[in-house]
């Protein structure tokens, strides 16, 4: 697997990566992982509690990613072995070098590629074709950035560079299946992706692990959690505003909000202007494993979306939360996946990112329902672990392999 953002699992990126690459482990797959060595290190990893497991090897390879006048010969050699002039060269050519290495000694099934960011998949182009093994290509957001949807950037009509668009037009035309983690992701991508991308694509989610999380007495507090970064696009006003009314509208609410992650001045002066500062608990960036305890004794585990059309996101937080069983909020459009996912099977509530009202009004139906000691029959999310769980995904990955390995076979490969 070629996964520049995997292990250490610091972000979350590496996360949802190395969480697929423990699914994987304990079902006995054997899976090499060729990651990048300077990817940002978010989150803090404590050696003694490494909760992932790898039933095979970890590479870590370093990428001198600026373009510096004393890299230039490298990334000529790279554009060259590569036969695309991308970000990530130097990466992708050590990448295809030591998978050669590694084919050479060992018998593989699978290759499977990952972005973000979008020059993972660069390796397993080359690698793919020479070795003649089966490829997925996993793509878990909008490529290139410009093309996320606002604000975060202009939508399908943005125009991608034509060195870039040769490039990804080259991974969906060579890879076997392109993976993609929502529905309406996948719609959203292959709206500009080339012709026939859809139909060899399919949606598998990120995967929920089997996680101990131990039982929650009730609280005297209502604690409502969030974790995860803060950043400018996501409407922090709107929730606020929302979690106002709805301790107005019950007198003598114990409400308490706790924020895990880096929360940077700004946000905390917003928090502040709005009176909730009194109420609020900073934590500050934590372990995963500390992070899944600490939201397991919350209320109420809160994810904030950005503010976009329609939700085309399945943000791997919302996923985490399911580790938990806790209740979830999702302030997000009301249009979207999270909406889709909560509408129809529960575990929580969906409000409107946009409307301050619709997030009063979840937040108060959540508190009723704390108050009379029903919250968890009513809203927990365990209910949703069996559309993320190792056995569904790990599954649906193992139809595509098994479909893909039995065509190479019929071919005589």
């Amino acid at each position: 697997m070629f996964a520049p953002m995997c292990i250490p699992p610091s972000g979350a990126e590496q996360i949802v990566a190395a969480k697929f690459v423990t699914a994987a482990s304990r079902l006995g797959w054997g899976i090499d992982v060729i990651t990048w060595t300077n990817s940002a290190l978010y989150y803090p990893e404590k050696l003694e509690e490494r909760w992932y497991e790898v039933n095979g090897e970890v590479f870590s390879i370093c990428d001198e990613n600026r373009r510096r006048v004393k890299n230039i010969p490298k990334l000529v050699f790279a554009a060259i072995n590569t036969g695309h002039l991308t970000s990530g060269l130097i990466w992708a050519d050590r990448a295809i070098k030591l998978a050669k290495k590694l084919i050479g000694r060992k018998h593989y099934d699978i290759i499977i590629s990952r972005s973000h960011p979008y020059w993972g998949h660069l390796p397993a182009l080359t690698v793919a074709r020479l070795a003649r093994l089966p490829w997925l290509a996993v793509w878990n957001d909008p490529v290139p950035k410009a093309k996320e949807p606002p604000p975060y950037g202009r939508g399908t009509a943005a125009t991608i560079p034509f060195l870039l668009k040769r490039y990804m037009n080259a991974v969906c035309r060579n890879a076997d299946i392109n993976i993609f983690p929502t529905e309406r992701l996948l719609d959203y991508m292959c709206s500009y992706l080339p012709g026939g991308t859809a139909s060899k694509s399919a949606v598998i989610p990120h995967v929920s692990l089997r996680w101990q999380m131990p039982s929650v007495p009730h609280d005297e507090k209502f604690v409502v959690l969030h974790s995860g970064s803060l950043d400018e696009e996501r409407n922090l006003e709107n929730f606020l505003i929302g979690t106002n009314k709805a301790r107005r509208n019950n007198e003598g609410m114990p409400l308490e909000l706790h924020w895990v992650g880096k929360i940077d001045d700004k946000v905390k002066e917003q928090i502040l202007s709005h009176g909730l500062d009194g109420c609020s608990t900073y934590r500050g960036s934590m372990s995963y494993p500390d992070a899944m305890k600490y939201q397991g004794k919350a209320a109420i585990l809160v994810v904030i979306e950005v503010p976009c059309e329609i939700g085309i996101y399945l943000p791997s937080k919302f996923v985490d939360y399911v580790q938990t069983g806790r209740p979830i909020l999702a302030v997000s459009p009301k249009v979207g996946t999270l909406n889709d996912i909560l509408s129809r099977c529960g575990g929580g509530i969906a409000a409107d990112v946009n409307s301050p009202d619709s997030i009063a009004a979840a937040l108060e139906t959540l508190y009723a329902q704390w108050k009379s000691g029903t919250l968890e029959e009513s809203y927990g999310s365990g209910r949703l672990y069996p559309l993320f769980s190792e056995e569904y995904v790990m599954g649906e990955y193992m139809k595509i392999f098994e479909r893909l390995m039995k065509k190479r076979a019929d071919q005589g490969h």
